[in-house]
C-alpha cells in the first residue's frame, strides 16, 4: 500500500503493526542472569540483571519489561538508560510491598545466590524518551515511578548535558525516597538539573524535620510554572496520580499531547 500516492475517499484509521518507532525493535525473550538483589530502604530492591553473551539489548529510555517469575509475567520498568561501556546490564527497582512480591523478590535472592538465570521480554511500552527537544523537560514520578523517571534523565544527560530538566519525586515518607542522594548528585553535577523532592505526608502534620517542599505534585509545578503549552512532560505514577495531575495543569496548559505516561495505555479514561 503506498500511502504516499493514495486519496482516501472517507475517514479511516490505518493499522500497521509491524511499524515501529526509530530504534524500536521487535520483543524479544532473553534467559538473563541475576546478578544481585540489593536492598535500597526496608521495602525497594534494586535488581540487577545480565543479558547473554553476545545479546543486544534493544530498548528506549522508558521503556520496561516483563520478567517471568514466580508463574507470572510481571511488569517492570528499565531503571538503567542504554550504556556502551555495560550493554548487558539491566536494572530494576522492585518494591516489596505484599506476600506476592514477596515470593518474587525470595525468587530472585535464590537465582542470585545460585548464578541462576531468569527469563525477561522486553521491550514494551510506549512511553519513551521522544528526542531532546529545545523545551524544558518535566520528570514526575511518585515511589518506584522513579525507576522509569531515572532512565530517561540519564538518556537526557547523555544525550544534551546542558538541557533544562526539572524532577518531581513525591512520597508520602522520607524513607521512600530510596535514591535520594542520585537527583540530589545531579542537581549538583548539572547547573540545568533542579531536583524538587516533595513530601505529602506533611500534608497530615507529620514529618515534622521536612525542609522541603510538600503537597500535592501539581500544586508544587503550578509554583514553578505558570505556562506549560511548551514543556514535555514524562509521568509515572498511579492512574488516580496521572489523570489528576493533567486535570489540574490543564489550566496552565498541559495536555495529553505533550504529556508521555504508560496509564494512558493500560488505563484509559472512558470515553
Amino acid at each position: 500500500v503506498l500511502l504516499c500516492l493514495t486519496y482516501p475517499l472517507s475517514d479511516l484509521e490505518i493499522y500497521m503493526p509491524e511499524i515501529y518507532a526509530p530504534g524500536h525493535s521487535p520483543e524479544k525473550n532473553l534467559a538473563c542472569q541475576v546478578l544481585s538483589v540489593e536492598a535500597l530502604n526496608a521495602s525497594v530492591y534494586r535488581i540487577e540483571l545480565l543479558a547473554p553473551a553476545g545479546s543486544k539489548l534493544a530498548y528506549l529510555p522508558g521503556q520496561y519489561l516483563e520478567l517471568h517469575v514466580a508463574d507470572q509475567q510481571l511488569p517492570y520498568s528499565i531503571a538503567n538508560a542504554p550504556d556502551p561501556e555495560c550493554p548487558r546490564r539491566l536494572e530494576l527497582h522492585i518494591s516489596n510491598h505484599n506476600d506476592v512480591t514477596a515470593v518474587i523478590i525470595n525468587e530472585l535472592k535464590t537465582a542470585a545466590d545460585n548464578k541462576e538465570t531468569i527469563k525477561v521480554t522486553l521491550a514494551k511500552g510506549d512511553c519513551f524518551l521522544k528526542g531532546v527537544q529545545e523545551q524544558p523537560i518535566l520528570l514526575v514520578c511518585a515511589g518506584t515511578g522513579f525507576s522509569q523517571i531515572k532512565c530517561i534523565a540519564e538518556a537526557i544527560l547523555a544525550q544534551d548535558p546542558e538541557h533544562e530538566i526539572h524532577l518531581y519525586w513525591s512520597n508520602r515518607s522520607l524513607e521512600e525516597f530510596y535514591l535520594y542522594d542520585l537527583p540530589k548528585q545531579w542537581a549538583v553535577d548539572y547547573i540545568n538539573v533542579h531536583f524538587h523532592p516533595i513530601l505529602e505526608a506533611k500534608i497530615d502534620g507529620t514529618a515534622d524535620s521536612w525542609q522541603g517542599r510538600a503537597g500535592w505534585i501539581y500544586e508544587v509545578i503550578h509554583e514553578d510554572f505558570n505556562d506549560l503549552r511548551n514543556v514535555q512532560m514524562y509521568a509515572c505514577g498511579s492512574p488516580n496520580m496521572i489523570h489528576g495531575t493533567l486535570d489540574q495543569l490543564e489550566k496552565l496548559g498541559l495536555s495529553e499531547a505533550n504529556m508521555y505516561s504508560d496509564v494512558f495505555s493500560y488505563a484509559p479514561r472512558k470515553k
